[in-house]
């Protein structure tokens, strides 16, 4: 909601478009850029002209364009607008201290439409203006009824010593305005947006004021007293977060990392700096010990010393480790295979290795006593058990001879995965009846299971399959040989002549037996490409469907993507023989929208089908399917990991 404009309110829009003309006749500019900027602004008004007023105001400082660059406004920006603006500034000298005048009377009013979070305009809005524009005598801000005596006064008071270097009575108010904002938040009123504007307002400024006022205390320890409350919004949000990222295709780093940067963004961040600063003293009056615990987790690990975290975060423990780290800055990875890091440094509560250590389970805390960090680095490849006491670490020796990666506590370190290279078994293409293990992968393999389980009214479309070992053997024919010999080099199937087709590999002999009705019916079970639907939202989740023609859709059927513990999935695109069409959809006469009894019937097919096949599967199923004519037709079935 940042980042989002707050809009006008009744003729704002109007205003703009009058207080511009306002403007250049007070100040003699109605030609050049001045005049480009009100061609732009009748056309349309963006947050852009905010920082080109901002500019303006700034260039009798020399920084016009340094303004603009710094928040992306180039000449090329500015140019391609609709209304295009490509001439410099250029003013009367007398007209200096009314241009300053009105651009900032005008900045309040673009602010007030755009920057959703602007302190100033959030509180004119609520409260109307400290004084009025020198553009109208008609006071245009109505100032809202049900706030509280105390409220007002507070934002009155912030209005008038925002920029004040002492931080502590502004900080009060801030925090004071939002205690006495929220029960008004909660109440119905007409003008909830502008309430919310001014909450996002007074948080921002929380945050700046804070950083402002404590800019020459060197200190980056949060305390743990947030760590439950971070805990508990990854819970909530994460979930959601995952859903919708993996819908919308968002890449997975952002996916993973989205829930801690938005609760790194709020307040929670501010109030564990205001904490930290007391906490040397708190905890040496409270006797609390030499450890701050950041993550609390019992483990059993092998010690290893290094001098920064960063340069051993993508390396892969063989056997569980405990790392003892001279500098942990908080952006790191805990490599694979670590169960707990011990360190100096007092890393961020919220940082990204705190979050990490917590959610995968690795044992993570400061140390404040230097004597027994360098006992620690003693034991160097020896085995140690990290236990926990009223927060406090208990570090004890340890027979090391039958700790493996297995039995220690720890849940981040993968499992090693063991593969079995498959043999060519001699036929390039089976039909799904031939189908085994040895011969096709895990999901070729499911889908035969369940053809020959599920009930007749769910259809499973008629496959065939490569082989193991096919694409490797055609590529050692001698017809092949020059193509095999290219190494590294990328080639095309455009490329290849399989000359083993011309034998009992060939796949229209040796699979569909030159029967054209099974390869029709082949094209008939999978052609068409269906619109994602949810059970869950009732919905549609595209605007765009995939269509061809009678086609055949080829399908990785790698290992890869079933086996346990690797994320796989995803990886290997299905693709069409024939290129498919874009279409815009129109869901307004869907029989799936408009008819709530087939609706209902679909929905409960759907759901009849997903409990059947996990039934036959024993455990939860990421199923793929379509509807066709009312009829479900399953493509996919492989175990959820």
């Amino acid at each position: 909601m940042l980042c989002v404009g707050r809009g006008g309110q009744g003729d704002v829009g109007q205003r703009i478009r009058d207080e511009i003309l306002v403007l250049q006749r007070n100040n003699e500019s109605k030609t050049g850029m001045m005049e480009e900027w009100h061609q732009k602004l009748h056309n349309n008004s963006s947050l852009d002209d905010v920082i080109i007023c901002e500019a303006l105001l700034n260039y009798v400082r020399c920084v016009y364009w340094q303004t603009l660059n710094a928040n992306g406004l180039t000449k090329e920006k500015l140019a391609s607008y609709d209304r295009p603006i490509v001439s410099e500034p250029h003013f009367n000298t007398h007209a200096k201290e009314g241009l300053i005048r009105d651009l900032t009377m005008y900045l309040k009013t673009l602010k007030a439409v755009h920057s959703g979070a602007d302190l100033e305009s959030a509180i004119e809005t609520c409260l109307g203006p400290s004084c009025k524009s020198d553009f109208t005598n008609v006071e245009r801000v109505y100032s809202l009824d049900g706030l509280s005596q105390k409220l007002r006064e507070s934002l009155n008071f912030i209005r008038a010593n925002v920029a004040d270097a002492n931080v502590a009575s502004l900080m009060e108010k801030l925090l004071e305005s939002r205690i006495e904002l929220h029960p008004v938040l909660l109440t119905s009123t007409g003008r909830a947006k502008d309430l919310l504007f001014l909450d996002l307002a007074l948080d921002s400024a929380v945050r700046t004021t804070m950083e402002r006022g404590l800019k020459d205390i060197s200190f980056d320890h949060l305390p743990l007293i947030l760590a439950d409350r971070s805990q508990n919004y990854q819970k909530k949000i994460q979930p959601s977060v995952q859903y919708l990222g993996n819908l919308l295709g968002i890449k997975k780093w952002v996916i993973d990392i989205f829930t801690e940067e938005l609760i790194r963004a709020g307040s929670a961040a501010i109030l564990s700096t205001l904490i930290n600063r007391f906490d040397p003293i708190l905890r040496k009056i409270a006797n609390l010990g030499c450890w701050q615990v950041i993550s609390p987790v019992e483990v059993c690990g092998f010690v290893t010393s290094v001098h920064e975290l960063i340069t051993i975060q993508n390396k892969v423990y063989g056997k569980p480790t405990v790392i003892i780290a001279n500098r942990v800055t908080g952006e790191e990875e805990i490599p694979d295979g670590v169960v707990a890091v011990l360190t100096p440094n007092m890393p961020d509560i919220l940082s990204h290795v705190s979050i990490r250590a917590r959610n995968s389970k690795v044992c993570f805390a400061t140390c404040f006593d230097q004597n027994i960090l360098r006992n620690l680095k003693l034991k160097e490849g020896k085995a140690i058990s990290i236990s926990m006491k009223s927060m406090n670490l208990i570090i004890s020796d340890v027979d090391g001879s039958n700790l493996s990666l297995n039995s220690s506590i720890s849940t981040s370190i993968p499992r090693a995965v063991t593969l079995k290279r498959k043999l060519f078994c001699g036929k390039y293409a089976i039909s799904l009846e031939e189908f085994t293990a040895e011969m096709v992968g895990a999901k070729s393999c499911n889908i035969k299971f369940l053809r020959e389980r599920v009930p007749s009214w769910i259809k499973i479309p008629i496959s065939v399959a490569l082989t193991f070992g096919a694409f490797e053997t055609i590529l050692l024919e001698d017809i092949n040989k020059a193509v095999y010999d290219v190494g590294g080099v990328p080639f095309t199937l455009d490329t290849l002549e399989i000359s083993a087709c011309e034998q009992d590999s060939c796949f229209y002999k040796s699979v569909l037996g030159g029967d054209l009705t099974k390869l029709r019916a082949i094209q008939d079970a999978i052609q068409q490409m269906n619109t994602p639907l949810s059970l869950v939202t009732g919905y549609p989740s595209k605007n765009i469907g995939l269509y061809s023609k009678q086609s055949i859709i080829f399908r990785s059927d790698s290992n890869g993507e079933d086996l346990e513990g690797y994320a796989g999935a995803g990886l290997y695109d299905s693709v069409l023989m024939d290129e498919e069409e874009k279409v815009i959809l129109d869901y307004s006469s869907d029989r799936l929208m408009v008819d709530k009894a087939f609706q209902t019937s679909i929905f409960s097919k759907i759901a009849e089908a997903g409990k059947i096949i996990e039934g036959l599967c024993g455990c939860p199923q990421d199923i793929e399917g379509v509807v066709k004519d009312g009829v479900i037709y399953v493509v996919q079935a492989r175990p959820q990991f």
